[in-house]
């Protein structure tokens, strides 16, 4: 184990470890080697997945609170009752 890896544990179902380990010594791997290639490519893939801002729950509520005050000028009045200096 290289200085920079993080030991950790996880649990599988019976089921799953055993296609793992079929498939890590057919590729002659360690299961741990094949794990950490799978989360490598899970992780690229998701990385390059585009944002679908539509059913972002943050972009969606835009426009849906009404208020006649200017909170972007004073919001720290309005969430702290600090005066603006």
């Amino acid at each position: 184990m290289a200085l920079s890896e993080i030991r950790t544990q996880i649990y599988l179902p019976k089921e799953l470890f055993g296609h793992l380990k079929k498939y890590a010594r057919h590729g002659k791997k360690s299961i741990a080697h094949v794990i950490r290639e799978a989360i490598g490519v899970f992780l690229e893939e998701h990385a390059r997945r585009p944002i679908n801002w539509k059913n972002d729950p943050i972009t969606r509520s835009i426009g849906t609170a009404k208020s006649d005050a200017d909170l972007s000028e004073h919001h720290d009045k309005y969430l702290y009752g600090w005066d603006k200096k």
